[in-house]
């Protein structure tokens, strides 16, 4: 269950991160998402074949915080513009 959600995510967030790469003024979060997303991927496939060792499976969590927090500043961003 959890490969079929982390590939609904993946092509979610992957098309997410080029809808926000074409505003201007959040290019560079779209860019930091789409990166994120690709090391996450990564770091889940390696986890499987290698047997989730514990320095995999610590990245694979530490890079989903990196992916929440640039969840929360995109949220912000795009609250205060609406401003």
């Amino acid at each position: 269950m959890h490969r079929a959600g982390a590939l609904l995510t993946l092509l979610y967030l992957s098309w997410l991160s080029f809808r926000v790469m074409a505003v201007e003024e959040l290019h560079a979060i779209g860019k930091a998402l789409l990166g994120l997303v690709v090391l996450q991927f990564v770091l889940g496939i390696s986890n499987v074949l290698l047997g989730l060792p514990l320095t995999g499976a610590v990245l694979h969590n530490a890079v989903a915080m990196l992916l929440l927090v640039t969840l929360m500043l995109l949220n912000y961003r795009l609250q205060k513009q609406k401003i």
